[in-house]
This record gives C-alpha cells, structure tokens and sequence, in this order.
C-alpha cells in the first residue's frame, strides 16, 4: 500500500468572500456570528497574517447616571465607564430607561473617560439626571473594523492603531504614565493580601481573606470589574491567598500559604484544599509560603518561596502544583518580610523578583536564570531603598504584550506622609535594567498595600491592591483603547487574541509588518470561519439550516493562487460534497468540480425495533462499539432521506439517536457514513475554492464542516506496513484521591499516535524530512493508505525527526505524529 501526505494549503491566507446558497443569496446563522477573517489592503506589502477570531456579539452594558449631565441635554454621566478609553464608544446607542426621556435613543458622538461623560450629537428631550438607568450598546452587525500598521517590525515590535466607526482611530494608552485611571471598589473589611487573575471565559477573580470570619473568599466580575458578584468561599481556614494562576487548561489555581485548591469552573466552585509544601532537603530549612508561582512554556510550574532561613529558593511542579521538587536557592539572607514573585521573560529565562533586606530596610532586587532555574546569575536593583526613607515592598510581576516586564509593588514613604502607595516600574531587555518607578496609586495619608495584577482580553493591565487603612480592595487598569494621538498599540507577541469590541480578536502570526499595512474585516458570514482554519478546531462550521444549498468560497488573492491536488474534511456531518476551484467567482462551470463522499457502507434493512435497525450481512464486518458517533441515512423507503446519528452498533444492530417512531421496513436501504474523507484529483492552480454542499437533510438540522485541508498530495516513496507505529490514546486522566480511589477525568475524544520510520536510503525519508521542514508545527494530513480515502487523520509533527542507528552505515529515520481533530 501507499501512504499519502497532505500539506495543508486553505484558508490560512485566503480571506472567505460568501456564505450563500443556491441563488447566490447570504444564508443566516445559528445562535451567534463570527468574525471573517480579515481582507488586506491592496497596498499590503508586509507579511502579517492578521486573523479575526471570537463570538460576534453586541456589546451590551446596562447602567445607572452617577451625576447631572449637560443642561443642554447633550450627555449623561456614568463613572462607572471610567474603565473604558476616551472615544471608545463613539458610534454605538444609548437608550433612557427610566426618567423623563424614557425610551429614548440616541448616536454616541463623544466619551470622556475622566468622567465618565457621554455626548450625543441630537439632545434628548429631558436633561439626564443622576440616578437615571440606560443601556448602552454597540451592534456588531454595524462594525466594520479597521486595522493599520504604525511602526514596522514583528510583533512585540510592530505597533498598530485600530477602529469601528469608519474614522475613530484607537490606540491602548502606556500603562507607564501616570496615575492609573478607573478605580472600583471590588469588596470592603478584607485583611492580609489579595489575588487577580482573568479566567479563561474573560471572568475577573479576586481573592481575599474577609476579616469578618478569617476565611478565604473571591469574587467574579463578568464586566471587566464595573460590578462584582457575591462572595464565593474557597477556604475555611484562615490563610492568605498568595497567587491566583490560571493554567493553559484553563484550571484555576489558588495558593494560600501552604495550601492550595482549583477550579475547574472559572471560580464559581473549589476543591477541597490541600497542602502543598516543598520538601525539606538537607541544608535548606522548610519552606513556607509559595508565592510567585508561574506556568512556563512547558507546562511544568515554578514557583519561589521563602523558607526559614530566610533563604529565597526555587521549585518545580509536574504535576498542576500537587506536589514540588527544590531545584535551587536563588539567594541568601532576604530578610523575614521578604516576598518574591516570578515571570518568563520573552527570550524564555527566568526572572525571580523580590523584596531585600538593605540593612534593614527593603527595597526591590531581581535574578535571572538561562537554563530553567538551575542557576542564577548576579542581582540586579529593580528599585533601590532611598535615603530619604523609601522602602519597598511585596511585588508581583506581569509580561506585557510586548514582551515588556512590569514590576508592581508597594511603595512605603515613611515621613511626612507615613503612608504607602503602589508603584511600578519596567524593564524592557528581559530584565537587565530598569526604568524609574512611576506611580499606580496614591491617596494621601492612606495605607496602599500588595499590589496583583493580571492582563485582562490581551490588552490591558487591571492591578487590585488593599486600601489598608479602610480594609477596602480597589482595581485600577491601563492599557486601555482611547482615542489615537501617536498611543499605537503594540502587535502582541506569543498569538496572545487582543480584544477589540463586540468580542472581535485579533491574532497575529506572520514575520513582521509594514508601515501602513491595513486590514479590514467584518462580521460578515454567520457561520464558525475561524475553526476552518484554527490549527486545533475546537467547535465546527456550522449553518444554520440544512436543505438547501449551501456555498462558502474562498480567495487566496491575485498573486497568490492555490495549487492542489487533493483536499481533506474533518468533523463533518454531511454525506456529500464538492471541492471546486475556478480563475474566477463564477461557479456556472469551475475548472475542478470534485465530489467527496463520506459513506462507509450500504446496505439494507433485515428487521427495525424502535430506534434499533438490523442488517446481519453488512454488520458481520464490524466490531461492537464501531460505528458509534457515524451517521445513517436512509436512501429508499418512506423515510428517504433522512439522517440520523448512531448512538451505538452491537451483533447485527444499530441504535439510532432518535425517541421517535422511525418509519422504516424491510428491504428499505440506507448508507453509513463517517465524519472524514480525503480525496485525490488532476492537479489545479486557481485563485478561488469553494466548498459546495448540496441540498441534503442532517441528524442535527445544520450543515457541519469541522476543518478542511487543501493542498499537494505526496505519495510516499516507501509504504507503511499494516501494524506500523500506532498508540491509541484514551485521553482519561485518572485523578487519584486522598483516600485511594480514581475518579476518571474525561479530556478531549480518543486520539491516534503514529510512528512513521523510514531508511535513510529511501526517497521517502527526503520526503518526510522536506514535510517536516514545510510545516514547521502547522496541521498534516495523514492517508495510511492511498487505497482507503476514509481511513484519513488530522495530525501534527508533536517530535523532531530522529535518526536512528541499525547496523553498519544502515539507519532509520523515525517521526511522531499525533491527531490534533
């Protein structure tokens, strides 16, 4: 047999032009909309791949005036806004829900963030009084989003200003000047230190002790910290929250002193907390308090503490913070108060940062380690104790978006105000220097203490800190969009989604950008294009009725055009349907006209029992369990043409997914037909694909697509044997209890491990290696046999290719691919 490669070569760069059926009509949607991705400009020179992600919604805030507006009856105030740039709501509506102007709507022509203050451009009929409610909202449907690059470079370096109105240029504003605007109050009569993060669904969590019971609680806002839910108890006990942390899983993790606990629901519950301490190794006393704890690239955890030294030491965690390994001790002699926090930079070390005891009084020093932790080099001064009596205390670090390092602490001036404030300052070469502490906040005679800080939707820097004097915690933020007046914003590094408005992302791949690369998009198909694209789809292109024809056509640009000879479709739940490529948007004829069938088998009906079917012949030939999760449609009989979903097939039976009556009889015939198929075809290179279902009813009523793949199919020049290199993997975590037992931990679907190896004589390893250096991490497809076009997998290269010693001159050359759908 022969094993077949496809490189993938769809979507990432074409931008999708429709979404129509038969009549060349736009079709709806379900529920939500979706960013398209979005359209360069005719000038774009640079090489950017700006991609458009998110759920395409209204942004929607319903509020109460907190002030008088303008008799002129012009603007009504609400400082709860402050969180938000000046100009960011120009264009979107606001509507008067109670008071004399009542039901009435009006254009955003203006926003003051200082205030708080919205300006319409027609004045309502009543003046805006205080205590007057409204809604304000941005329709997505409106948005057309325009983006420009500012300064050239990649990302981290490149910078870009963006807007929604057609005219309205935003920009983020330096979270490194000034006084830090939109201050909340987040909860009152709390002691000991706090904890923010951002939950993976965009929630704000703080973390607290409440000084009323000495219990841990938090508290989640769903509107970037204007209001704030009820309390949620996480711990019993009386214990600091020292680090919230949320894991590429989207786990939470919550470490008070030597305790820790998770959510696995965005902090809305918490598991039993347990104790987690590093264990004592000979010469190092016992470890206290883990604070800075960080998840590194890896997926391993690291974490400083202070042991009883008092010794700054370093630890390592493989198992999601359960239990820890001491690797080093970063330095000696800190002094009892200190508190260390961690961070990795962009170039990948480690920076541990920390409070020093400078004969006896603190100021804020760092370390940084090359090789993960293992050793460290000199200490460097972030912020120096002055002779003017300044100290400085707890801090706590934040990577920007830039790759920019952002320390945070508390800043004590012992006369003559006798009061602390949060401070902040930034290092802009992984660590090496530092710039000048510039303030965060500041109330006179008021006691700000232990400050945390987290990035909040990819742009902006939210800090909580403890008013100590009144027991209050407060949020501040930076990094907002407001109006551009040279404030460009930095192109995030690490794919990092900058949220924009009406749940726009931008995520930037590519090598570097242009000055005056621009890009426009709109939420202008309704259906999931983003997840024919992503490199792990976790949701599939849907429509929003099935039944009729259905198009989406795809543009690769004039300069660029496609050259395939084989596509790919994964997570699909239609039976049939064609491929098609053309010079031109005009489909009457295209040049490849190619059609994909996903039937398995067909067969007919020998008895039905409810939702039960028989056909002994055609089901000798599978294993119980098999057919689970592939589809059955009827193609004779009074049920033709229906579709239903196989719960399960075992003997000579199928179980339908249905509870109702199926009118089916002997003899009627049907098809079995999968989720994926491949397909080979006479090479073509065009401009436009498009991807045509024909009229056909489905299990769930939509048309489904999950990913496509387009590309050059390379048949290997030596074939794979059957039994070759596969590892079914379960993808069951089993989570071992206090007391013994397992509990079963579902993750995502079973998925194949291959384990390709090839003679270093043959053409096939050329070819493999080739592959691999063409990919570079992107999505392959992988056809076992080229006989079989259903027996196909969307893998990635999850291993360096590897040489491996036979004998004599003789060796093999081996790699590792993984199912990624």
């Amino acid at each position: 047999m022969t094993t077949q490669l496809l490189a993938e070569n769809i979507l990432t760069d074409a931008h999708f032009l429709s979404a129509e059926d038969s009549t060349g009509s736009p079709q709806g949607s379900q529920a939500s909309g979706f960013w398209g991705q979005p359209a360069p400009a005719s000038a774009n020179t640079g090489k950017f791949r700006l991609l458009a992600q998110g759920d395409a919604s209204d942004f929607s805030y319903s509020g109460t005036t907190s002030a008088t507006g303008a008799v002129d009856k012009t603007t009504l105030i609400d400082s709860a806004l402050v969180i938000y740039g000046n100009d960011y709501f120009i264009g979107g509506t606001i509507t008067i829900t109670s008071g004399a102007a009542s039901g009435q709507s009006r254009t955003i022509s203006d926003f003051a963030q200082v205030t708080g203050t919205i300006t319409i451009s027609v004045p309502f009929t009543a003046q805006i009084v205080s205590g007057v409610t409204f809604t304000l909202t941005i329709p997505y449907a409106t948005r057309a989003i325009e983006v420009e690059i500012v300064a050239a470079g990649d990302a981290g370096n490149a910078t870009f200003k963006w807007n929604h109105d057609g005219a309205t240029w935003l920009g983020r504003n330096r979270p490194q000047d000034g006084i830090w605007p939109g201050s909340t109050l987040v909860h009152n009569n709390t002691a000991k230190r706090i904890s923010l993060c951002q939950a993976a669904n965009g929630t704000l969590i703080v973390a607290y002790n409440e000084a009323a019971d000495s219990k841990v609680y938090c508290k989640r806002s769903i509107n970037n910290g204007i209001t704030w839910s009820a309390a949620i108890k996480i711990s019993n006990s009386n214990r600091s929250p020292q680090r919230l942390l949320v894991l590429a899983s989207s786990r939470i993790l919550i470490f008070m002193d030597t305790y820790m606990s998770y959510s696995d629901d965005h902090g809305l519950t918490w598991s039993a907390e347990a104790q987690v301490m590093v264990p004592e190794t000979t010469g190092i006393p016992t470890a206290q308090s883990l604070y800075g704890v960080i998840e590194l690239s890896s997926g391993v955890l690291f974490a400083a503490y202070i042991d009883t030294g008092p010794h700054l030491n370093g630890a390592l965690s493989s198992d999601s913070g359960f239990s820890w390994a001491n690797i080093n001790d970063i330095t000696q002699n800190v002094g009892a108060s200190s508190i260390p926090a961690c961070a990795q930079t962009e170039n990948g070390n480690l920076i541990v940062v920390y409070s020093f005891s400078n004969s006896g009084h603190y100021e804020i020093r760092c370390k940084i380690s090359e090789d993960g932790g293992y050793t460290w080099g000199n200490s460097i001064t972030v912020l120096a104790y002055a002779s003017f009596n300044v100290e400085r205390h707890s801090p706590t670090t934040i990577v920007d978006i830039d790759g920019r390092i952002f320390v945070f602490c508390d800043r004590t001036l012992i006369a003559p105000e006798n009061a602390k404030a949060i401070t902040a300052t930034y290092s802009d070469n992984n660590g090496t220097t530092w710039h000048d502490a510039f303030t965060v906040a500041s109330v006179w005679g008021t006691d700000l203490q232990t400050p945390t800080v987290c990035m909040a939707d990819g742009h902006q820097l939210s800090c909580a800190y403890l008013d100590n004097t009144n027991s209050d915690v407060y949020l501040v933020r930076r990094g907002m969009w407001e109006a551009y007046s040279g404030n460009d914003s930095p192109v995030a590094i690490e794919a990092i989604p900058q949220a924009l408005v009406c749940g726009a992302e931008l995520v930037w791949y590519g090598y570097g950008g242009m000055i005056g690369d621009a890009w426009t998009f709109e939420p202008e198909y309704d259906f999931c294009m983003e997840n024919l694209i992503a490199d792990s789809p976790s949701r599939p292109w849907r429509t929003a009725a099935d039944n009729a024809d259905y198009a989406v056509v795809m543009d690769l640009g004039a300069n660029n055009k496609f050259y395939a000879d084989g596509a790919a479709f994964f997570g699909a739940n239609v039976r049939t349907l064609s491929i098609q490529m053309n010079d031109t948007d005009s489909w009457g004829s295209p040049s490849l006209n190619q059609s994909v069938s996903f039937d398995l088998a067909t067969g007919a009906i020998d008895a039905a029992s409810g939702n039960f079917i028989q056909d002994t012949s055609l089901l000798a030939g599978y294993a119980d369990h098999e057919l689970r999760g592939q589809y059955v449609r009827m193609t004779s009989g009074t049920s033709s043409g229906v579709t239903w979903k196989i719960l399960d097939n075992f003997s000579s039976w199928i179980v339908l997914d249905t509870t109702a009556a199926i009118s089916v009889s002997v003899n009627d015939t049907f098809a079995i037909f999968g989720t994926k198929a491949a397909v080979a075809f006479t090479a073509n290179v065009k401009r436009y694909v498009r991807i045509l279902i024909e009229t056909q009813q489905t299990a769930e009523n939509y048309y489904q697509v999950g990913y496509a793949a387009l590309g050059r199919m390379v048949s290997l020049d030596r074939g794979i044997a059957a039994g070759f290199g596969l590892t079914r993997q379960a993808n069951v975590e089993m989570l071992r209890t206090p007391a013994g037992g397992m509990i079963p931990i579902q993750g995502a679907e079973p998925k194949n491990v291959f384990e390709l190896t090839f003679p270093n004589t043959d053409l096939g390893r050329r070819q493999l290696i080739a592959m691999v250096d063409y990919l570079r991490g992107q999505n392959v497809v992988l056809i076992p046999d080229s006989a079989d076009l259903l027996d196909v997998y969307l893998v990635k290269a999850t291993s360096d290719a590897k040489q491996t010693h036979k004998f004599l001159d003789r060796y093999d050359v081996v790699l590792t691919l993984e199912e990624v759908l």
